[in-house]
């Protein structure tokens, strides 16, 4: 049997180490950005209102049909999406539903001015909405809710990063495992 000898010290092969869960510590952390909000409405009064009310705090991207909505949901990063339940060309739940195979990751609110019992089922059920919120809403309440959604939203990127993460660690330390079996095998 072939005798090899490992290329590395244990001192190298430790700081190699070392220094491998230091980059992963570093690439473990998201940035937080700006929360982008879209909202959906075709009151023009409503849409003003929240641009308002929240520009301040977030940024707003309205759109007063669901048309508008897909167009600005290509072109930009939403972190939350809002949108009214009653609109003429498509409901809030068919507007919710239509996009969700394509943009899975923003935080979707239902926003209503009726209480419609059927109409927040639907969107908990086939929408996959976060929360059901009745019109008028108070600022304070809006602006608690959206970085809530955000929260949410910021999470489960987290999540999904991490898990990427540990299945590329894992497949490291799985080789570093088998070279030093290999190795030990070598020299027995």
């Amino acid at each position: 049997m072939k005798k090899t000898t490992n290329p590395y010290s244990d001192h190298e092969i430790r700081e190699q180490i070392r220094n491998f869960y230091t980059d992963l510590a570093a690439k473990r952390a998201l940035p937080r950005e700006r929360i982008q909000v879209l909202v959906v409405d075709d009151e023009p009064q409503s849409l003003y209102t929240f641009q308002r009310l929240l520009q301040r705090d977030f940024d707003i991207y309205i759109a007063n049909s669901a048309r508008e909505g897909f167009a600005i949901l290509k072109n930009s990063n939403i972190h939350v999406i809002i949108s009214d339940q009653r609109m003429p060309e498509m409901t809030g739940i068919d507007f919710f539903k239509t996009i969700l195979p394509v943009y899975k990751d923003p935080i979707r609110i239902l926003l209503t001015g009726y209480t419609d019992l059927e109409a927040a089922i639907d969107s908990i059920n086939e929408g996959e909405v976060y929360r059901y919120i009745s019109k008028p809403f108070q600022k304070p309440q809006m602006q608690q809710l959206i970085k809530d959604a955000y929260e949410l939203y910021y999470l489960r990127k987290k999540t999904a990063k991490l898990t990427k993460d540990l299945a590329t660690t894992n497949r490291q330390l799985e080789f570093i495992i088998r070279e030093q079996l290999l190795d030990s095998e070598a020299f027995a």
